[in-house]
């Protein structure tokens, strides 16, 4: 599949970005690394095509790819900022996309996780303070969104959400809640095309600073949580492990005093060896490994000018990849880094070059069973309207392949997100932007590789096909 966490790094855009000391000189000295030459999958990608059309706010579409090419998008779009729909397509190997489906009326930050064999999660943020989701086995439809949340409302909001599948089916869902005065994570689970069970509390914060919760489960359907507290400018980053329905004591990863460590991403693979990487305001960008049934190691440095939120993504061998941006004396630059169970991190790689004077979001990755990476970025240049797309792929065991434009020229382009699948071929979706004092709007495009054989000469926009939501709780 598209193996890939939903919501990783770029979907907590903008947030708890870790102002580093020295990284303007040590960017530019790891970029010595820039674009090695060697072995990597060759891509053909397509040309750009709409999904939508222009809406006043789409929000950042989330995509995955099954073994079979299958590609799954869901978004949140309207034309009203309260009054938004969260919607699907689907989009088989060689073929086009189809007519969007709305999962639910009034939505927002939607979050998608499929196995290889093509079940899926969707989950969102309700416009009345909830979290709902919906599922698909594999070669179904998607069912009613149900109500996973309790006790949410519009005070007592629910949002952050994150989801995780393994390739069983099973379900683990997180967010974070408002319970004045404190903030708590809450779990649901929900196991192979079974009901979702009754959400319990995980994580509580005495503080006020967000939590972030991020989880990954291992095909036994044991989990990892990991999440951050304390107050803004203080704030550590703590870890739980489940096996089963049971979870154990809470461990700190990072509760350095003086300093603030947040926004942590979580990896586990099959066996259920599992990476929590994090960033740290005094040491940068770090992590640390739990084997299976072991305890955590301690916390060590994957790039001392690493910024958090990070992507991450591991393979069933336990090879991880991680990638970040950071500013450089040059502007911003995209790094990634990566490690086996039993090697250290390497050192960082430039993915992007210098001459990006700044970026707006990014990187997102996805891989494969298979261990093949891919990684899109945002670069906007010297003009403040517009901004591109970019991509670039790491086989098993290879180099990172240059940096190639996916976007249009002329589009402002953001929130991109990647899935690759079994055979290397893989989807990109992004919006492009129309900037209009009176009445800005926004557009879904996708990118395929390998490119279709015939790709449509007029990509048509259906209208939605409502699925009348079910909600329940």
């Amino acid at each position: 599949m598209g193996w890939k966490r939903a919501g990783t790094a770029a979907t907590q855009r903008g947030t708890h970005r870790v102002a580093l000391i020295g990284v303007a000189l040590l960017a530019v000295l790891a970029l010595d690394n820039v674009l090695p030459v060697g072995a990597f999958p060759p891509t053909t990608w397509g040309s750009p095509t709409p999904l939508t059309g222009a809406t006043f706010y789409p929000q950042m579409p989330k995509v995955t790819i099954d073994a079979a090419g299958t590609a799954t998008a869901v978004w949140a779009g309207g034309d009203e900022y309260y009054d938004r729909t969260i919607l699907t397509s689907t989009q088989r190997a060689g073929g086009s996309w189809t007519a969007p489906v709305t999962l639910a009326d009034g939505g927002s930050e939607a979050v998608l996780a499929a196995n290889s064999a093509g079940a899926a999660v969707a989950a969102w943020e309700g416009d009345d303070g909830v979290i709902r989701a919906s599922s698909r086995a594999a070669g179904g439809d998607w069912a009613a969104a149900t109500t996973i949340s309790v006790g949410a409302d519009a005070v007592a909001k629910a949002s952050k959400v994150r989801v995780a599948v393994n390739e069983s089916g099973d379900v683990i869902t997180v967010w974070q809640q408002r319970d004045f005065p404190f903030e708590r994570v809450w779990l649901a689970r929900s196991s192979a095309g079974g009901a979702w069970e009754a959400p319990m509390p995980i994580a509580l914060n005495v503080g006020d600073a967000d939590m972030r919760p991020d989880v990954a489960v291992d095909a036994s359907g044991d989990a990892v949580l990991a999440w951050m507290e304390g107050i803004p400018g203080a704030t550590k980053v703590l870890a739980r492990t489940s096996m089963g329905p049971v979870w154990g004591p809470v461990i700190g990863l990072d509760a350095e005093a003086g300093v603030s460590a947040g926004s942590p991403s979580v990896a586990m693979d099959d066996a259920g060896d599992a990476v929590v990487v994090w960033g740290n305001s005094s040491t940068g960008l770090r992590s640390a490994m739990r084997p299976a049934g072991g305890g955590w190691s301690p916390a060590s440095e994957v790039a001392a000018n690493g910024s958090a939120p990070a992507a991450i993504v591991i393979d069933p061998h336990g090879d991880t990849t991680v990638a970040w941006s950071t500013y450089t004396n040059t502007g911003l630059v995209v790094f990634a880094a990566h490690r086996t169970l039993t090697a250290p991190w390497s050192e960082p790689v430039a993915l992007s070059g210098p001459s990006a004077t700044t970026m707006g979001s990014g990187p997102e990755l996805s891989g494969n069973r298979g261990g093949d990476v891919t990684a899109v970025w945002e670069v906007r240049g010297g003009d403040p309207q517009r901004s591109s797309v970019l991509v670039s792929s790491r086989a098993a065991g290879g180099d990172w392949s240059p940096p190639s434009t996916l976007s249009l020229p002329e589009q402002d382009s953001s929130s991109a997100e990647v899935a690759i699948g079994a055979d290397g071929d893989a989807v990109v979706a992004y919006l492009d932007r129309t900037f209009d004092a009176l009445s800005p709007t926004s557009t879904v495009w996708t990118v395929r590789s390998p490119a279709p054989p015939v790709p449509p000469s007029e990509p048509s926009i259906a209208p939605p096909v409502k699925l009348l939501p079910r909600f329940t709780g």
